[in-house]
């Protein structure tokens, strides 16, 4: 053998060493090999925030081998999703149905696409991936993919209060109602506090113990739409209003009522709320709060100055919430009260005290 090749074979070897590593089956070397398991996609480490976890893969996505790079595509496109950013969560899915995928992670692919639509408010396209995404679907994917098609096309499915906290980011405004109302949630709750995306309660607060009474209040902003939307940025306002700058633990109210007539989970009813006035008004009296302007108050400008009327919707609301309460609570009549009986102040308007009154009395209204 000449000196060339010999000094050729140390070369050779280690070529052969470091290809796919290949496993005997026996020591009949006729025996047909098999290539080793590859190893996993590799992960972001776990304590990463969600933008932080997002830029890892999109640093090594274009490194990865194309197994890799599906897998780490829909990896992304949840993050994505889990960043509220639907434009680049469909970017992501859409590039790993580009490649060979398994007929779940097709339906993984098509459930992201259309939940992504679902975050940018566009529940029309949703439907048709929402649609190929239940067809090889499985386990808690599958439950929520059905029940978020339904929503799309104007049903209702029942639902566990389990399932609707994970759909609930993607559930659009007038589909939210009809989910949360069938969700048995206190019986009578149109939108929960997970649904107009509530801020946590805060540690200063205290227990109220049995409600014994109830009091009646208007928001005193002006609100006119019946948007869904509208009411929940509204609620979420007066939320910020209350912790932000009055440091309070939580929203007020204990229920909100908005001009459609939909019943909005406020502070907890098991937590002493803060609407009548001080510790003493406070205790045992859950708040009802009307969104709305149901008084003049030309002083605040002349948006403020149109003396608005609670809609046909909120009062009915308003009484079937506060016949439910009372049934619940045990509550008589007579300990139903408007905002003006416990302190000076001419919340909630004369139109409301004078609901307050005929209800007291056992008028029904006209």
């Amino acid at each position: 053998m000449s000196p060339t090749i010999l000094r050729a074979l140390p070369l050779l070897s280690f070529i052969v060493a470091c290809s796919a590593p290949v496993v005997q089956t026996s020591n009949d070397r006729s025996a047909a090999p098999f290539i080793a398991l590859r190893a996993p996609t590799p992960s972001p480490p776990a304590s990463l925030s969600t933008p932080l976890r997002i830029r890892w893969w999109e640093d090594r996505i274009y490194r990865m081998d194309d197994a890799d790079r599906r897998e780490a595509y829909l990896r992304l496109g949840e993050l994505y999703l889990e960043n509220k950013n639907g434009m680049e969560a469909r970017r992501c899915f859409r590039q790993a149905l580009e490649g060979r995928l398994s007929t779940s992670e097709v339906a993984q692919a098509e459930y992201g696409i259309g939940r992504a639509y679902l975050l940018d408010s566009r529940p029309g396209l949703a439907t048709t991936h929402l649609t190929a995404g239940i067809h090889g679907a499985t386990g808690p994917g599958a439950e929520e993919c059905r029940y978020l098609l339904a929503v799309c096309e104007g049903e209702t499915l029942p639902a566990t209060p389990e399932l609707l906290q994970r759909v609930q980011p993607y559930l659009p405004d007038e589909g939210m109602v009809a989910a949360y109302a069938g969700s048995g949630m206190l019986g009578f709750l149109d939108v929960s506090r997970a649904s107009w995306r509530a801020k946590p309660l805060r540690q200063n607060h205290e227990p109220m113990g049995p409600p014994t009474r109830i009091t009646v209040h208007h928001s005193a902003e002006p609100l006119t739409s019946r948007k869904l939307s509208e009411s929940r940025k509204e609620v979420l306002r007066i939320q910020s209003i209350h912790q932000d700058d009055k440091h309070w633990a939580d929203i007020g109210y204990h229920f909100l009522i908005d001009p459609a007539g939909r019943i909005f989970e406020g502070r907890p009813v098991e937590i002493q709320g803060a609407h009548a006035g001080n510790k003493a008004t406070n205790r045992g009296n859950i708040g009802i709060c009307l969104l709305g302007n149901f008084k003049g108050q030309p002083d605040r400008g002349p948006e403020y100055a149109i003396e608005q009327k609670p809609t046909s919707t909120q009062l009915a609301s308003l009484g079937k919430l506060t016949n439910s309460l009372r049934a619940t609570y045990r509550i008589p009549k007579d300990q139903v009260f408007h905002h003006g009986e416990f302190r000076q102040t001419e919340c909630p308007g004369w139109r409301l005290r004078g609901w307050i009154r005929n209800y007291r009395a056992g008028i029904k209204p006209n």
